[in-house]
């Protein structure tokens, strides 16, 4: 079973950011899956590996996106990615470190922050961005 399942509610109707949103729901999938098999910690140390890796681009070219449009919020938002990528962080040097983590917590942490991220702060630049890229298109 899915940790989260993509829907349109969860687009900011700029396709490059849903795909690479879809991109990050798969990988949190797959560490769900790798921590629901109950296979040891190697698994899960992998893929949150592979999720930092994966959402440190994906943050720079939304940075980059609401920077080209001078998002009057980047500032917060770049907040926002430099502390999730934190917390991600210090969940995976507890796994290496040998120390409990709790995958329940670590799950719920990487579920309501994607989930709440997306649909409120995410949400604002994509309405900002679409606002000004249909201004562009009426001119035109």
């Amino acid at each position: 079973m899915a940790l989260i399942k993509w829907s349109p509610s969860l687009s900011v109707k700029i396709d490059e950011m849903d795909t690479q949103h879809q991109s990050l729901i798969e990988i949190m999938n797959r560490l769900h899956e790798s921590i629901s098999a109950g296979k040891g910690k190697e698994g899960p140390i992998v893929v949150i590996g592979e999720l930092v890796d994966y959402a440190r681009k994906h943050f720079s070219a939304e940075e980059q996106l609401m920077q080209k449009f001078r998002f009057p919020q980047l500032g917060d938002h770049k907040t926002e990615h430099a502390k999730f990528t934190e917390e991600v962080l210090a969940f995976r040097r507890r796994l290496q470190g040998g120390q409990t983590v709790s995958a329940y917590e670590v799950l719920q942490f990487l579920r309501q922050w994607l989930l709440t991220h997306i649909q409120e702060s995410d949400a604002k630049y994509g309405k900002f961005i679409n606002q000004i890229l249909l201004k562009i298109a009426d001119m035109v």
